[in-house]
């Protein structure tokens, strides 16, 4: 057999409108091909006529719809299939097996160079370890799907042979991605409402293939020699652990991961298997349990050899490719791309990295961005005191893809010392960076949000902006005139979809602190004044809260959770500390100043006594 191309052909695609028949039909679309796509409903036919195919609306096992879908051809795909659901184990033969040898039929019938058949590596059965070929003979179980699945091939492949007809059969393993329910939709509404998907350690091992790399490998049989004739081979992607696979939908969602451990699970098996054996199907519950604990994996060989395929899409790219979709398509909470402006170190680093962990793509942005990003992220140098290139670079960043819809602000500065002898440059530096900067960058980004009339920004303050303390005045007067900004802007950007947040973090494990401290040394050898000593005593003092700062880490989950979550406060603690200093605030001014007198000997000098 030659290898013709599909330019002009027409190509009869039945379940066309899944995730696997959309990626499909949008690959054969690109080469040329004229695609005849079957779907049963009109939302099916609307988004492949977006796809540019010629839709056939019916059912797969209608033998006039089949014969309309298959008229001239020179190809066909049989992606249709019963997955689960409705109709149960009589639906499940009516679309995998009577649908299967229907299909067979009317390609046959419309002389079809080939015709490649979809089935799935179900057809094994539950498979605990070794690796699994196209030598393994299939199996039946018990599972309706697994089990019509293999006895459609074994129909498809008699009337097939009975006729003359070149019939490949693949058979992918679990299939993820854009439009793909099985592996993508029902696992994170899953995810979403709590469940435990992950079994024992969730170290066993799974084969995840990307939905666009069994289109392509679906296009190469298609096309394959005549060593694909007739063959069957299996479709793979890479082995990855549950934790893996589960782990990136639950970062999507920003939640943890659960667990059920190894013996409940077992033991739940085995009362299930006891309330459903009158149902004949107690066999797969307990052994469906052991495939998730399993480190089987699926040989790809014979499709590398005989097609020409391998995969091209890892699951990090896959997984990119799937949180982008769902949250274009609003199946998935959260902004679809985020800016963060400070990201070059400390908290605004690890806002980055979380924010990337949750599969939301992000510009890091900074004087100095960080030298590497991982994946999903843009590096970006910007000044925040410059607003016409803060601007400018803002604009590049809308027009590069959609804009951000949230943007997290942890720029600051905090240079401490003496007000009285404190270099004004310092002073302004603080006042400018922890106050103008952010309002800088809000005023860049609100247009943008205020025409797609959504959007969210997330300024961090600091516990400094409820309490003053001594020798950090400057930084301090910055963090209160950013909550007091932040305020009005909450309120003047309301009205246009655009909600703007406060975090207020406490002490954190950062080079901030000890570069203060430094700071403090300096400005003691410098001045040469009498409050030195207070300056030292401050760098030495247990005032910074060093020894129950928070990871940054956990504080940027907090700030993440603001920026990307439901309806969020005014205002939120970023450390256990806040509420505590909240109310501290709250107190009389002669209260608070002893928090410092003690530790910093801040205090009133004696009345000298008058001697008589």
């Amino acid at each position: 057999m030659s290898s013709p191309g599909v330019a002009g052909r027409v190509i009869a695609v039945t379940g066309a409108a899944g995730g696997i028949g959309l990626a499909t039909t949008r690959r054969l679309v690109e080469a040329g091909a004229v695609v005849r796509a079957l779907t049963r409903t009109a939302a099916g036919a609307e988004r492949l006529t977006a796809a540019g195919a010629d839709v056939v609306v019916g059912d797969v096992a209608d033998e006039r719809v089949l014969a309309d879908l298959f008229a001239g051809a020179s190809f066909g795909l049989h992606l249709a299939a019963w997955m689960g659901g409705k109709g149960g184990a009589s639906e499940a033969r009516r679309v995998n097996v009577v649908g299967a040898r229907a299909v067979v039929a009317a390609a046959a019938e419309a002389s079809v160079q080939r015709l490649v058949h979809v089935s799935s590596v179900a057809v094994y059965g539950p498979t605990l370890t070794g690796v699994v070929d196209e030598s393994r003979q299939p199996r039946a179980v018990g599972d309706p799907y697994g089990d019509t699945k293999l006895q459609g091939e074994v129909a498809a492949r008699g009337a097939a042979e009975a006729a003359g007809l070149d019939l490949v059969t693949l058979r992918p393993t679990m299939v993820y991605g854009p439009g793909v329910s099985s592996w993508t939709l029902a696992p994170l509404r899953g995810l979403a409402a709590g469940l435990p998907l992950t079994l024992g350690r969730g170290d066993g091992l799974l084969d995840a293939v990307y939905v666009d790399d069994v289109a392509r490998a679906l296009h190469l049989a298609l096309v394959a020699g005549a060593t694909a004739r007739g063959g069957t081979f299996n479709v793979t992607g890479a082995a990855v652990t549950w934790n893996e696979f589960f782990g990136a939908y639950a970062a999507m969602l920003g939640r943890p991961l659960r667990r059920v451990p190894a013996g409940l699970a077992r033991a739940a098996a085995r009362f299930a298997a006891l309330v459903t054996a009158p149902l004949g199907d107690a066999r797969v519950v307990g052994e469906m349990v052991e495939v998730m604990l399993s480190t089987a994996t699926f040989s790809g060989a014979a499709a590398e050899r005989d097609l020409g395929y391998r995969a091209e899409v890892d699951l990090a790219k896959g997984m990119w490719a799937t949180a982008r979709w769902l949250r274009e398509s609003g199946r998935l909470p959260g902004p679809r791309s985020a800016l963060v402006v400070g990201a070059g170190s400390g908290l605004g680093l690890a806002v980055t990295d979380e924010l990337a962990r949750r599969y939301v793509p992000v510009v890091a942005a900074d004087l100095r961005p960080p030298p590497t990003v991982p994946a999903g992220v843009t590096p970006l140098e910007v000044d925040v005191l410059d607003p016409a290139r803060l601007a400018a670079a803002v604009e590049r960043v809308e027009a590069a893809g959609p804009g951000p819809d949230a943007v997290v602000v942890t720029v600051g500065a905090l240079r401490p010392g003496a007000l009285e002898s404190q270099p004004l440059d310092d002073v302004r530096l603080q006042l400018e960076l922890n106050a103008v900067g952010p309002l800088n960058v809000v005023r860049a980004v609100a247009p943008g949000m205020r025409t797609r009339r959504r959007g969210r920004v997330v300024a961090v303050s600091s516990t400094n902006g409820l309490l003053v303390t001594p020798f950090m005045g400057a930084y301090s007067a910055g963090k209160f005139a950013l909550e007091a900004l932040m305020d009005a802007l909450r309120l003047e950007l309301r009205p246009f979809g655009v909600e703007v947040v406060l975090v207020q973090p406490g002490a954190m494990r950062t080079p901030f602190a000890a570069r203060a401290k430094e700071l403090l040394a300096e400005e003691a050898r410098r001045s040469g004044q009498p409050w030195d000593a207070y300056l030292l005593r401050l760098r030495d003092s247990d005032l910074w809260g060093e020894r129950t700062a928070a990871d940054p880490a956990a504080v940027a989950r907090v700030v993440v959770g603001a920026a990307t979550g439901g309806r969020a406060p005014a205002r939120i603690k970023g450390t256990r500390e806040v509420p505590l200093l909240r109310l501290f605030s709250c107190l009389p001014d002669r209260v608070k100043d002893l928090v410092f007198e003690g530790p910093l000997g801040l205090r009133r000098p004696r009345p000298r006594r008058r001697r008589p």
